[in-house]
């Protein structure tokens, strides 16, 4: 009964509320893709997440900058964090530094209720704690291209964004830490 309320718009404010929520879809497995921008169509959604390709790999840390990138760019259109902004903010994840844009007070502020939800079977390979996250991307010599995960997830909670992970497997506890802090965060 839940789920048909939920469906017919009987919880949160009733249909208007639910008309406010926009889904993008990112894939990611050895890298990270948009399989679809921000819609309110869920029948394009469905028809979307029907299509995904189960292949090997969890780049995790690619899919949670992919989303949060495009959440940015969709909301904000370059007006509070500028499209350089942004970039620097990509290239100090690639240097192992993580950069905080300078308006991020002003972009909490002016979009709330923003939510970037990850999905995955659970491979954490490499990312069993921060300490293991930050010496694996801190390694110039091992595999090119790594984030560090929890760089991504900080930067997600310094802009208000409530961040979620579903995980097939068991979630890691500094995983489990930082999607559940602060409180409006969490593993599901």
């Amino acid at each position: 009964q839940s789920r048909r309320k939920w469906r017919d718009g009987a919880v949160d404010g009733g249909k208007d509320a639910l008309s406010q929520n926009l889904v993008g879809l990112v894939e990611f497995s050895d890298d990270a893709d948009i399989r679809m921008t921000p819609t309110r169509d869920c029948a394009v959604v469905r028809r979307r997440v029907e299509a995904l390709n189960l292949i090997s790999g969890t780049a995790i840390e690619k899919g949670l900058w992919k989303g949060l990138a495009l959440l940015i760019e969709w909301v904000d259109h370059g007006q509070v964090v500028s499209r350089e902004e942004l970039r620097l903010v990509q290239t100090s994840l690639y240097e192992r530094q993580l950069r905080i844009p300078k308006n991020g007070g002003e972009f909490c502020r002016k979009y709330k209720g923003l939510s970037l939800l990850l999905f995955t079977d659970g491979d954490f390979y490499g990312f069993e704690s921060r300490e293991a996250a930050l010496h694996q991307t801190q390694n110039k010599s091992g595999e090119e291209g790594r984030l560090n995960p929890f760089h991504v997830i900080d930067l997600a909670k310094s802009l208000c964004i409530r961040t979620y992970f579903w995980s097939l497997n068991t979630l890691p506890d500094p995983f489990r830490d930082a999607f559940n802090n602060p409180p409006g965060s969490g593993f599901a």
